[in-house]
């Protein structure tokens, strides 16, 4: 039971993982992740293969109320190929519901919903590229649905929205 007035960093992180094989696809699925200070969910310098990141409810508690993360999920300098963000609830976090910084090959479909947050629903920055955002419902986000952070012609390579 979480303590009152002393979150986590962190719901969910990984970081320095290494997973190049297709014996081993990890999967986060069917959780509540809430009242986290920084991250709901944070992948950092990982390189994993088939990440998937599917019915989740994050930055709302099990009766729907806010409950809010920093940032609900976090993609950062990731080498991990053809992530999945699916059917997941992403709603209320303090800044932006779904952050991809130099991380590559993220798919974001499947029905997600991604609202009331304070900040972007999903922002995309830094050298990302071959992305997908398609099939998701956004709603009330407090800078708009989609964010594009970088200014360079090579982080914005082949980004589909």
């Amino acid at each position: 039971t979480p303590t009152p007035g002393n979150p986590n960093e962190a719901g969910i992180w990984i970081e320095n993982v290494s997973t190049q094989t297709n014996t081993f696809n990890p999967v986060i699925d069917n959780n509540i992740i809430v009242d986290n200070e920084d991250y709901g969910i944070i992948v950092l310098d990982a390189k994993i293969l088939n990440l998937v990141i599917s019915s989740n409810r994050i930055g709302a508690d099990g009766l729907g109320f806010a409950a809010p993360n920093g940032i609900g999920i976090v993609l950062q300098d990731d080498d991990t190929e053809i992530n999945a963000i699916s059917g997941n609830e992403i709603v209320f976090n303090s800044s932006d519901g779904v952050s991809i910084v130099f991380a590559d090959s993220v798919t974001i479909d499947g029905g997600n919903l991604i609202g009331a947050n304070g900040g972007y629903g999903v922002l995309l920055s830094g050298f990302s590229t071959d992305n997908l955002i398609e099939g998701n419902t956004f709603d009330s986000n407090g800078l708009g649905g989609v964010g594009i952070g970088s200014s360079t012609p090579e982080s914005t390579r082949n980004r589909t929205i």
